[in-house]
């Protein structure tokens, strides 16, 4: 009975008593979508005054060197008619060699010409991140000790980064999430745009299910952005391409140095995301066994497995397996620098999207989609290069593509 009569309590009510319970329920909402629209406005605000207040010369030429890379790496394609204040900044800077201030002091690069880095990666690169790390900042304290041993040993100390940063739940780890990063490297700037905060940002629901040694390579794809961005004085052309030919060319170097000192790691491009395989490339990749890897395939059921497991169960140990990836990173290095990184993107997208369409139909054809790689008939790749205007090529003996002759 009483609850009957709280019910419908709001039809028995006078207009003044219902107006006072309107009131009530709607100026929480009325302060709460004038919160929102604020926020929009300061982010539109914000972004007015990034885009519009343009530093003067003497601010320019106050900034660090790192800083004034920095600004010109992200803001020159936007700022073009500044390119000549640019040059002349970058002669007073490198005149009074301004020194570095941030947090990398922290952590002083070893003096050393072999990797020392973290004893988890070196004994054992294939474990988990959830099975050696506990929680976020264990992860953290893990990147910043590979951080400083691969900042010695490869690119001579010359990074100067404010933090790295395991994030996770709302804030940086959804704006990762938006866009499709697992990593990405951040730069904030100041309001007056003099002076920049540099991190290297990872999300940690992905991060635990890798390896440790992909851990360590994509953390040095974002090094060689930071190397690209706060380092080098890169040619103006370049900016509108994130992942421009020197950045390609010296993951290529770094590839190379990694497979000389027989690190378990490598610049990942494309690589750790997911394999793209023929399957004429089987054979070639597993000698003797490409036969019996086909037969797992067809036998195992779709999207499940990955490529470790599927090749451990061949017989074949995990340094092996961490060759062939190693072979396929090359490979795709080879092919961002023929058809540009954004045209393997696309290329793999397209691919990626027409097999999984496959894999879904009664007859797979031949094409299998495992949990980190996908491999696809060269019949139909050819086909789809050939959509694509793009020509098919054998690099290190696996399937690749290139820009078509004219």
């Amino acid at each position: 009975k009483t609850f009957a009569a709280q019910a419908f309590r709001p039809f028995s009510m006078s207009s003044e008593e219902r107006s006072v319970a309107t009131s009530a329920v709607l100026w929480p909402l009325v302060v709460f979508a004038l919160v929102v629209h604020f926020r929009v406005y300061q982010r539109l605000f914000r972004l007015a005054v990034r885009c519009c207040a343009l530093p003067s010369r003497d601010a320019l030429r106050r900034m660090s060197p790192r800083d004034l890379r920095l600004l010109r790496s992200h803001r020159l394609a936007s700022w073009p008619h500044l390119a000549a204040d640019f040059d002349a900044a970058r002669v007073e800077v490198g005149k009074m060699r301004a020194p570095f201030a941030n947090a990398a002091a922290a952590h002083p690069p070893a003096q050393s010409h072999t990797f020392r880095g973290p004893v988890e990666l070196l004994e054992s690169p294939q474990s988990r991140v959830f099975a050696v790390f506990v929680s976020s900042d264990d992860a953290e304290e893990f990147a910043w000790r590979a951080f400083r041993h691969l900042n010695a040993l490869l690119f001579g100390g010359t990074l100067h980064i404010d933090d790295i940063r395991v994030v996770q739940g709302r804030g940086r780890a959804r704006e990762l999430g938006a866009i499709g990063a697992e990593a990405a490297l951040c730069c904030d700037f100041s309001p007056d745009g003099c002076s920049a905060q540099l991190s290297i940002d990872f999300d940690w629901s992905r991060v635990q299910g890798w390896t440790l040694s992909r851990f360590a390579s994509v953390l040095m794809h974002e090094m060689v952005h930071a190397w690209h961005d706060s380092v080098l004085w890169p040619p103006e052309g370049e900016f509108q391409c994130q992942h421009s030919a020197t950045f390609l060319g010296l993951c290529s170097e770094l590839s190379l140095r990694c497979r000389v000192l027989c690190l378990p790691f490598f610049p990942n491009v494309f690589t750790e995301s997911w394999l793209l395989l023929a399957d004429s490339d089987l054979e070639e990749l597993v000698p003797g066994a490409g036969a019996a890897w086909m037969e797992r395939l067809r036998a195992d059921l779709p999207y499940g497995g990955d490529l470790a497991s599927d090749l451990l169960g061949l017989g074949m140990s995990s340094d092996d397996v961490f060759a062939i990836r190693q072979r396929a990173n090359d490979v795709n290095m080879w092919q961002a620098q023929a058809i540009t990184y954004d045209g393997l993107h696309a290329w793999r997208k397209h691919v990626g999207h027409a097999s999984m369409r496959i894999a879904a139909s009664a007859s797979s054809n031949g094409t299998f989609v495992r949990g980190d790689y996908v491999v696809v008939p060269a019949r139909l790749l050819h086909t789809w290069a050939d959509e694509k205007a793009l020509a098919v090529t054998c690099d290190l003996g696996v399937f690749a593509v290139r820009l078509a002759e004219k």
